[in-house]
């Protein structure tokens, strides 16, 4: 008989065996089967567990066990079959293909886990207006306790773009700060928790301390941080009962702008009026003192309550107003300041063209003009400071110290100003003989709190510094700079004066954070330029266009 009709007599299923009924699994294989299904479910269900709550411990980490367990009595049960499965070309080249794909994914997963927890960004714009400050980002950067954020932003209040870009900042800026945002309009179980009245208000809470803001402006919300950070809040007062510059009217010569600024800083500003108390005192809980543009002079028993505050070590930031204005001498004179008579005119260093408004281009440098340029005072006065006493030499035979300056120039005027004694408003001024030319002095600053000692050529001085029982003063020549009306010009004025009460009240992280304005990128042309971008722009490529819709017609023609 002929092989082929023997093997064509043959049951289908012994020519082909993949036609073969399969053999049924053992039980234990199955059972491992099924283990290992659920393992392979536990693994996942416990990674995602895991990445939600943070924390690898309790359910998660027993979900993630017996999801290995569970793998493992797949592994131990299936051996035989793995093995034969692993002997095949073909199943090593798909399980190096999907090993392969994990770990492409796993790395792209890595990659995405890092970049989330450390973010690298940059502000590309000339001031910085999508970046946090310094000085907030020192502040966030040192905070030792859990910092709750709370805002409350509808889609419809006028700010919440901005505002919820400056919260995500805070947020990356510090694992300490814990940013949520709800909508007022939908959360409403959250808005009675809070107890908000308003849009747009943002809660700043750690541990038993709160602070509200409205607005969320970067100055605010890292203010308020200090605040529930620090614990109480620094207490100014400004003096009044002589004419000073008033802050509790919007008008164009008060100083209300300051009083805003200091209490979105969460400084506790209040008045104080020594002419009411029977025995003038400043209360003792003043951290600075300022008399800003006194029109009259100050009582005998006014100045004494002053001048025990100062030697006790108190903090005074004065503004003063050109002559007749009185000079509290009886204050300044004591810390080598002296005021002098006269009015400083710039013909040059000036704010557009008027000698009356002198301009300091270029501060000293100093903690309060760091960052600053651009003074300008609508009429100032001008100081001179006492050198300190002559001492004795370090050692027998070595020359004499080089006296000292009792205090710190801030700002000086060019070398045109002088000082005119005779000024009189609407007559053109001129310098006269002897009148005292530039520079002039126009801002300066005591520091009895720290002192230098005298050390000996080639000695360094100690690392840490000695400190003083005396206080701190900043006195400027002028309150001009400081009212509504120069804060519509430039804000610089208002700067000064907050970063020099931060600088009084010695808390240096309690700095003016101006708010940064977009800058204008608008192209102003003029006649010329405006023409050869036209004929760039547009009368080139239409005469080109022309042009070859002109060759094309010729060449079809032809």
């Amino acid at each position: 008989m002929r092989p082929e009709k023997e093997e064509a007599r043959q049951p289908a299923t012994e020519r082909d065996p993949r036609l073969r009924k399969a053999e049924p699994l053992p039980t234990s294989v199955l059972a491992g089967i099924i283990a290992g299904l659920a393992g392979l479910v536990l693994i996942v269900v416990g990674l995602l567990w895991w990445a939600i709550s943070k924390k690898l411990v309790g359910a998660p980490l027993v979900v993630l066990i017996l999801g290995v367990v569970g793998t493992g009595v797949y592994i131990y049960t299936n051996r035989d079959r793995l093995r034969i499965f692993w002997g095949q070309r073909g199943s090593r080249e798909s399980t190096n293909a999907t090993i392969f794909a994990l770990l492409v994914l796993g790395i792209v997963v890595l990659v995405n886990i890092i970049g989330a927890r450390h973010h690298y960004r940059y502000d590309f714009t000339q001031n910085k207006q999508y970046s946090l400050s310094e000085q907030t980002l020192k502040i966030l950067r040192s905070l030792d306790k859990p910092v709750q954020i709370t805002a409350f932003l509808s889609p419809d209040y006028y700010g919440t773009y901005e505002i919820r870009s400056r919260l995500r900042e805070y947020d990356i800026a510090s694992p300490k700060t814990i940013v949520t945002i709800y909508d007022p309009k939908t959360n409403l179980d959250k808005v009675k928790e809070f107890e908000v009245r308003y849009d747009g208000t943002i809660i700043i809470q750690c541990g038993d301390k709160k602070e509200e803001v409205t607005g969320g402006s970067e100055e605010q919300l890292t203010s308020a941080i200090l605040a529930v950070t620090k614990g109480e809040k620094t207490k100014v007062y400004f003096l009044s009962g002589h004419g000073e510059r008033r802050l509790d009217t919007m008008a164009e010569d008060s100083i209300a702008d300051i009083k805003e600024n200091l209490q979105n800083q969460q400084y506790d500003v209040k008045e104080l009026v020594l002419l009411q108390q029977k025995e003038p005192q400043v209360p003792a809980d003043c951290s600075a003192l300022c008399i800003i543009g006194p029109m009259q002079p100050l009582a005998a028993k006014e100045i004494a309550a002053i001048n025990k505050y100062l030697d006790q070590g108190g903090e005074l930031f004065v503004a003063l107003e050109v002559p007749p204005a009185p000079d509290l001498h009886e204050i300044l004179g004591r810390f080598g300041i002296k005021v002098l008579n006269g009015v400083v005119l710039d013909p040059v260093s000036n704010l557009w063209g008027n000698m009356g408004v002198p301009m300091v281009v270029n501060p000293e440098p100093h903690d309060i003009t760091a960052g600053q340029q651009s003074f300008f005072f609508p009429g100032a006065r001008a100081f001179e400071l006492e050198s300190e006493e002559p001492t004795e030499p370090m050692y027998p035979g070595s020359p004499p110290p080089q006296p000292r300056k009792k205090g710190i120039e801030l700002l000086m005027s060019s070398e045109s100003a002088w000082l005119d004694t005779n000024f009189k408003p609407g007559v053109q001024p001129k310098k006269d003989p002897g009148e005292k030319s530039g520079p002039l002095c126009l801002a300066v600053a005591v520091d009895q709190k720290k002192s230098e000692p005298q050390m000996p050529p080639g000695m360094e001085p100690p690392v840490e510094e000695q400190q003083g029982k005396g206080p701190r003063i900043v006195v400027v020549g002028d309150s001009d700079f400081l009212t509504q009306a120069v804060r519509d010009i430039s804000p610089v004025g208002i700067v000064f004066a907050l970063k020099s009460i931060a600088w009084l009240t010695k808390d240096e992280k309690l700095v003016s954070i101006p708010p940064k304005e977009p800058t204008d990128r608008r192209l102003v042309l003029s006649g010329a330029q405006l023409k050869l971008v036209i004929i760039l722009v547009f009368l080139l490529p239409v005469l080109v266009l022309v042009a070859g819709v002109t060759v094309w017609v010729m060449r079809r023609g032809g």
